[in-house]
Protein backbone atom coordinates (compact mmCIF):
# COMPACT_ATOMS: atom_id res chain seq x y z
CA UNK A 1 0.00 0.00 0.00
CA UNK A 2 2.78 2.44 0.90
CA UNK A 3 4.41 1.76 -2.47
CA UNK A 4 1.27 3.08 -4.11
CA UNK A 5 1.35 6.16 -1.88
CA UNK A 6 4.97 6.87 -2.83
CA UNK A 7 4.03 6.55 -6.48
CA UNK A 8 1.23 9.09 -6.03
CA UNK A 9 3.62 11.43 -4.21
CA UNK A 10 6.13 11.17 -7.03
CA UNK A 11 3.65 11.93 -9.80
CA UNK A 12 1.96 14.75 -7.90
CA UNK A 13 5.29 16.41 -7.09
CA UNK A 14 6.62 16.17 -10.64
CA UNK A 15 3.42 17.77 -11.91
CA UNK A 16 4.36 20.80 -9.77
CA UNK A 17 1.45 20.14 -7.44
CA UNK A 18 1.65 20.29 -3.65
CA UNK A 19 -0.97 17.82 -2.44
CA UNK A 20 1.81 15.32 -1.78
CA UNK A 21 2.95 17.24 1.30
CA UNK A 22 0.36 15.33 3.29
CA UNK A 23 2.84 12.46 3.37
CA UNK A 24 4.80 14.30 6.05
CA UNK A 25 1.90 13.72 8.44
CA UNK A 26 2.23 9.94 8.18
CA UNK A 27 5.83 9.33 7.08
CA UNK A 28 7.23 8.98 10.62
CA UNK A 29 5.05 5.91 11.15
CA UNK A 30 4.87 4.39 7.67
CA UNK A 31 8.30 5.37 6.34
CA UNK A 32 10.63 6.29 9.25
CA UNK A 33 13.62 6.36 6.90
CA UNK A 34 11.78 8.76 4.58
CA UNK A 35 12.59 6.69 1.52
CA UNK A 36 10.04 8.66 -0.51
CA UNK A 37 12.65 11.44 -0.63
CA UNK A 38 14.89 9.14 -2.68
CA UNK A 39 12.25 9.12 -5.41
CA UNK A 40 12.11 12.93 -5.49
CA UNK A 41 15.79 13.58 -6.22
CA UNK A 42 14.90 14.72 -9.75
CA UNK A 43 12.38 17.28 -8.49
CA UNK A 44 13.27 20.86 -9.49
CA UNK A 45 11.40 24.16 -9.27
CA UNK A 46 12.70 26.31 -12.12
CA UNK A 47 10.02 28.90 -11.48
CA UNK A 48 10.73 31.14 -8.48
CA UNK A 49 7.04 31.40 -7.60
CA UNK A 50 6.77 27.62 -7.39
CA UNK A 51 9.86 27.51 -5.21
CA UNK A 52 8.34 30.12 -2.88
CA UNK A 53 5.22 28.00 -2.55
CA UNK A 54 7.33 24.91 -1.92
CA UNK A 55 9.23 26.70 0.88
CA UNK A 56 5.92 27.83 2.39
CA UNK A 57 4.68 24.23 2.38
CA UNK A 58 7.90 22.97 3.94
CA UNK A 59 7.68 25.60 6.67
CA UNK A 60 4.21 24.35 7.55
CA UNK A 61 5.42 20.74 7.49
CA UNK A 62 8.47 21.37 9.69
CA UNK A 63 6.40 20.55 12.78
CA UNK A 64 6.65 16.92 11.69
CA UNK A 65 10.46 17.01 11.54
CA UNK A 66 10.93 16.68 15.28
CA UNK A 67 11.69 13.15 16.34
CA UNK A 68 12.91 12.06 12.91
CA UNK A 69 15.90 9.74 12.94
CA UNK A 70 19.14 11.67 12.59
CA UNK A 71 20.21 10.02 9.33
CA UNK A 72 16.78 10.58 7.80
CA UNK A 73 16.75 14.23 8.84
CA UNK A 74 20.18 14.88 7.33
CA UNK A 75 18.94 13.33 4.09
CA UNK A 76 15.85 15.55 4.08
CA UNK A 77 17.88 18.68 4.89
CA UNK A 78 20.38 18.06 2.09
CA UNK A 79 17.55 17.43 -0.36
CA UNK A 80 15.83 20.67 0.64
CA UNK A 81 19.06 22.65 0.33
CA UNK A 82 19.65 21.34 -3.17
CA UNK A 83 16.19 22.50 -4.23
CA UNK A 84 16.91 26.12 -3.23
CA UNK A 85 18.24 27.57 -6.47
CA UNK A 86 18.12 31.19 -5.29
CA UNK A 87 19.45 32.96 -2.22
CA UNK A 88 16.08 34.01 -0.80
CA UNK A 89 14.85 30.44 -0.57
CA UNK A 90 18.20 29.16 0.70
CA UNK A 91 18.42 31.67 3.54
CA UNK A 92 14.75 31.19 4.41
CA UNK A 93 15.27 27.45 4.62
CA UNK A 94 18.44 27.72 6.67
CA UNK A 95 17.26 30.39 9.10
CA UNK A 96 13.58 29.62 9.62
CA UNK A 97 12.93 26.01 8.72
CA UNK A 98 15.83 23.63 9.26
CA UNK A 99 16.58 22.31 12.71
CA UNK A 100 20.11 23.03 13.91
CA UNK A 101 22.58 21.44 16.25
CA UNK A 102 26.34 21.04 16.08
CA UNK A 103 25.94 17.50 14.80
CA UNK A 104 23.32 18.37 12.19
CA UNK A 105 25.20 21.41 10.91
CA UNK A 106 28.42 19.44 10.68
CA UNK A 107 26.69 16.99 8.35
CA UNK A 108 24.87 19.49 6.13
CA UNK A 109 27.21 22.51 6.05
CA UNK A 110 29.16 21.29 3.02
CA UNK A 111 25.92 20.91 1.07
CA UNK A 112 24.81 24.39 2.15
CA UNK A 113 28.15 25.96 1.18
CA UNK A 114 28.13 24.31 -2.24
CA UNK A 115 24.55 25.45 -2.90
CA UNK A 116 25.48 28.97 -1.80
CA UNK A 117 28.41 29.06 -4.22
CA UNK A 118 26.20 27.87 -7.05
CA UNK A 119 23.59 30.53 -6.26
CA UNK A 120 26.02 33.41 -6.79
CA UNK A 121 25.44 34.39 -10.41
CA UNK A 122 26.82 36.92 -12.87
CA UNK A 123 23.60 38.89 -12.38
CA UNK A 124 24.50 39.59 -8.74
CA UNK A 125 25.71 43.16 -8.32
CA UNK A 126 27.64 44.53 -5.35
CA UNK A 127 24.47 45.30 -3.40
CA UNK A 128 23.31 41.71 -3.88
CA UNK A 129 26.68 40.40 -2.72
CA UNK A 130 26.62 42.59 0.37
CA UNK A 131 23.16 41.28 1.22
CA UNK A 132 24.34 37.68 0.80
CA UNK A 133 27.38 38.42 2.92
CA UNK A 134 25.33 39.83 5.78
CA UNK A 135 22.88 36.92 5.80
CA UNK A 136 25.49 34.20 5.55
CA UNK A 137 26.29 32.35 8.80
CA UNK A 138 29.62 33.77 9.95
CA UNK A 139 31.16 30.32 10.38
CA UNK A 140 30.97 29.81 6.62
CA UNK A 141 32.40 33.11 5.39
CA UNK A 142 35.85 31.69 4.76
CA UNK A 143 34.48 28.72 2.83
CA UNK A 144 32.63 30.91 0.33
CA UNK A 145 35.12 33.79 0.15
CA UNK A 146 36.48 32.57 -3.18
CA UNK A 147 33.02 32.78 -4.75
CA UNK A 148 32.62 36.33 -3.44
CA UNK A 149 36.04 37.35 -4.72
CA UNK A 150 35.41 35.86 -8.14
CA UNK A 151 32.15 37.79 -8.57
CA UNK A 152 33.72 41.02 -7.27
CA UNK A 153 36.47 40.79 -9.88
CA UNK A 154 33.90 39.97 -12.55
CA UNK A 155 31.98 43.15 -11.70
CA UNK A 156 35.14 45.26 -11.80
CA UNK A 157 36.48 43.78 -15.03
CA UNK A 158 34.16 45.79 -17.25
CA UNK A 159 35.42 49.41 -17.39
CA UNK A 160 32.11 50.55 -18.90
CA UNK A 161 29.90 49.06 -16.19
CA UNK A 162 27.57 51.65 -14.69
CA UNK A 163 28.01 51.91 -10.92
CA UNK A 164 25.24 53.31 -8.75
CA UNK A 165 26.03 55.01 -5.45
CA UNK A 166 24.62 52.00 -3.60
CA UNK A 167 26.83 49.57 -5.51
CA UNK A 168 29.93 51.68 -4.93
CA UNK A 169 29.22 51.78 -1.20
CA UNK A 170 28.73 48.02 -1.19
CA UNK A 171 31.87 47.18 -3.17
CA UNK A 172 33.99 49.17 -0.72
CA UNK A 173 32.84 46.85 2.06
CA UNK A 174 33.44 43.70 0.05
CA UNK A 175 37.00 44.12 -1.21
CA UNK A 176 39.26 41.38 0.13
CA UNK A 177 42.88 41.92 1.07
CA UNK A 178 43.86 38.81 -0.90
CA UNK A 179 42.78 40.32 -4.21
CA UNK A 180 42.93 43.99 -3.31
CA UNK A 181 45.78 44.82 -5.69
CA UNK A 182 43.95 43.28 -8.61
CA UNK A 183 40.74 45.03 -7.57
CA UNK A 184 42.50 48.39 -7.37
CA UNK A 185 44.00 47.89 -10.80
CA UNK A 186 40.57 47.17 -12.25
CA UNK A 187 39.06 50.15 -10.44
CA UNK A 188 41.77 52.39 -11.89
CA UNK A 189 40.68 51.33 -15.38
CA UNK A 190 37.00 52.12 -14.83
CA UNK A 191 35.27 54.81 -16.86
CA UNK A 192 32.99 55.64 -13.93
CA UNK A 193 34.36 58.67 -12.10
CA UNK A 194 32.47 57.87 -8.90
CA UNK A 195 34.13 54.46 -8.74
CA UNK A 196 37.54 55.96 -9.48
CA UNK A 197 37.06 58.32 -6.56
CA UNK A 198 37.14 55.48 -4.02
CA UNK A 199 40.64 54.41 -5.10
CA UNK A 200 42.59 56.75 -2.76
CA UNK A 201 40.34 55.92 0.20
CA UNK A 202 40.70 52.17 -0.23
CA UNK A 203 44.43 52.42 -0.75
CA UNK A 204 44.86 54.66 2.27
CA UNK A 205 42.87 52.29 4.50
CA UNK A 206 44.88 49.34 3.32
CA UNK A 207 48.13 51.28 3.77
CA UNK A 208 47.18 52.15 7.35
CA UNK A 209 46.34 48.62 8.48
CA UNK A 210 49.22 46.30 9.39
CA UNK A 211 51.58 47.72 6.81
CA UNK A 212 54.32 45.12 6.35
CA UNK A 213 57.30 44.99 3.99
CA UNK A 214 55.28 42.83 1.65
CA UNK A 215 52.47 45.36 1.62
CA UNK A 216 54.99 48.15 1.08
CA UNK A 217 56.07 46.54 -2.18
CA UNK A 218 52.43 46.09 -3.17
CA UNK A 219 51.75 49.70 -2.26
CA UNK A 220 54.41 50.89 -4.68
CA UNK A 221 52.70 48.90 -7.40
CA UNK A 222 49.30 50.31 -6.40
CA UNK A 223 50.58 53.86 -6.67
CA UNK A 224 51.39 53.17 -10.29
CA UNK A 225 47.76 52.21 -10.84
CA UNK A 226 46.66 55.31 -9.00
CA UNK A 227 48.65 57.55 -11.31
CA UNK A 228 46.26 56.59 -14.08
CA UNK A 229 43.49 58.34 -12.20
CA UNK A 230 45.09 61.65 -11.30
Amino acid sequence: MYTAIKSLVYHNALQMQFDWFIIFTIAAELDPNYTFIDHLKSLKYPDDNLLVKFIEKIEISRTYFKGIKFEAYVKIAKWLIQLCHNMDSLFKLWSDILLHSNEIDENICECFIERFRENITEQDDAVDLESHFEKLPKDYLFDVSEAFQSQILFLLESPDRIWSKENITAIKKLLYDDNLIQSLELISESNTVELLNIFPEILDNWFSNNFTDTKRKRYQKSVQFGLKIF
